[in-house]
């Protein structure tokens, strides 16, 4: 790559980096929406000066402090307060932005952005306890069950290759991108089946653009097809399985015209099969991240012999249900 193309692209890396990376700061609005409800029949709770029906959704300002709210239920008046919680995009969010998590956290510190009260409040008529903990993500449950079908598409985002092609040495590399499509048929309530095929690579840089290389190099990717048997327990699901896998390797050259390259320009294609086990979080109705180990073992083409490969990706993955 031409210096000059390296700065540029660093400059622009770290710009955005810089710009996004406190997610709290730039993601959350001042207020947001909690809904509060209560044991007490006929229940209403007082916020500031304004008395609300339960149940009821409730417009809140962030902050860091406790909210003082009052029950109110049969002429009896009880007095409690809201404990503020840290937001998914505080503590979660940071992590995931290009730039290093310290720089997002530091940021967000100074703006109380960073807390809420919590999706939903639940307010006891009986507790003796005056400080209530907001229900937050944390509690949601994500509920499956049997015959359903869920349409996915995800990023595998960081790719380690551990490739040994014909006639070469072994070769590593982590890079960035790929994509990839896939069916879960839940055949019990926590238990479900997937499809997926999968196109991965090592692409150097951590965002996608046009880049001018110059010089000899290596690339390493790999297309596959997996069919894994999966176990959910709420936001985690962990599976295992078979693959099916076309990875390649290639040495490119393209030197300045008064260069002469080392050896001529080659790829190397083998078609193996393995397993594959995979572990993921689900952050939201939708989104769910984890790893993917997929080792192959058995190399079908261009000869048939046993040899170890294997492919470990971080995995950003959203599902849709369809059925």
């Amino acid at each position: 790559m031409k210096p000059k193309n390296l700065i540029l692209i660093s400059g622009l890396i770290l710009f955005l980096g810089l710009l996004l990376s406190s997610c709290a700061t730039l993601m959350n609005r001042t207020d947001h929406s909690v809904r509060f409800y209560s044991d007490a029949p006929d229940a209403k709770v007082q916020v500031n000066d304004s008395v609300y029906p339960l149940p009821a959704y409730i417009q809140l300002s962030r902050s860091k402090d406790n909210l003082p709210v009052k029950l109110l239920n049969d002429n009896e008046v009880k007095e409690l307060e809201i404990k503020p919680v840290l937001t998914n995009q505080f503590l979660v969010g940071n992590l995931l932005w290009i730039s290093g998590a310290p720089i997002g956290y530091l940021i967000d510190l100074t703006n109380e952005k960073r807390y809420y009260y919590g999706e939903s409040v639940y307010l006891s008529s009986s507790t003796s306890d005056s400080t209530v903990k907001p229900m937050t993500y944390w509690h949601r449950r994500y509920s499956t069950e049997k015959g359903q079908i869920n349409l996915h598409y995800s990023i595998p985002y960081v790719n380690s290759f551990y490739l040994r092609p014909k006639g070469e040495t072994p070769k590593f590399n982590t890079g960035f991108w790929g994509t990839s499509m896939g069916l879960d048929y839940f055949y019990k309530d926590n238990k479900f089946v997937t499809l997926k095929a999968s196109g991965v690579m090592d692409f150097f840089l951590p965002v996608i653009g046009a880049v001018d290389i110059r010089g000899e190099y290596e690339l390493m990717s790999s297309a596959y097809f997996s069919l894994t048997d999966n176990y959910k327990l709420n936001h985690i699901s962990l599976g295992y399985g078979l693959n099916y896998a076309w990875n390649k390797w290639s040495f490119q050259n393209n030197e300045e015209e008064d260069e002469l390259p080392t050896r001529a320009a080659t790829e190397k294609i083998n078609q193996s099969i393995g397993v594959v086990l995979n572990g993921y979080y689900q952050f939201g109705k939708h989104f769910h991240t984890g790893l993917i180990y997929r080792p192959t073992f058995m190399q079908i083409k261009p000869d048939i012999k046993f040899k170890y490969e294997h492919l470990i990706s971080l995995d950003l993955i959203w599902k849709f249900r369809l059925r």
